[in-house]
């Protein structure tokens, strides 16, 4: 399992061992106008907090060349369980457009979206 244990998870005289953490990116065109600053400072914990739990990515308060479209599985994924839970949320909790399917398919809605190669 890749995600918080929960209590019926481990049964008694059962105990659990975490292996390794990994990590989820975002991913921004170059042509971004903001991709250097963006680059430059990173995201902070709470950038991801508001980014993925928040909304608001097309907002109209937003300038079109600074908005942003978050895609997540539409089914649960061990990945996305346990990054909603890191955050004390849960992966419907997540925002952004479903997509059908796995990464691939996640690849392919962003390649879609901006008519790009991307590899």
């Amino acid at each position: 399992m890749s995600h918080i244990l929960g209590e019926n998870d481990v049964k008694e005289g059962q105990s659990s061992v975490t292996l390794t953490r990994y990590l989820q990116l975002p991913i921004a065109n170059s042509q971004r106008g903001d991709v250097d600053a963006l680059q430059a400072t990173g995201f902070t914990e709470a950038d991801f907090k508001k980014i993925y739990f928040s909304g608001g990515g097309d907002d109209n308060m937003i300038p079109p060349e600074y908005q942003y479209t978050i895609y997540k599985r539409q089914k649960s994924a061990c990945a996305s369980i346990a990054f909603a839970n890191h955050f004390g949320n849960q992966q419907k909790d997540i925002q952004g457009t479903g997509v059908t399917g796995d990464d691939r398919d996640l690849l392919e809605a962003v390649k879609k979206r901006y008519k790009r190669n991307i590899v």
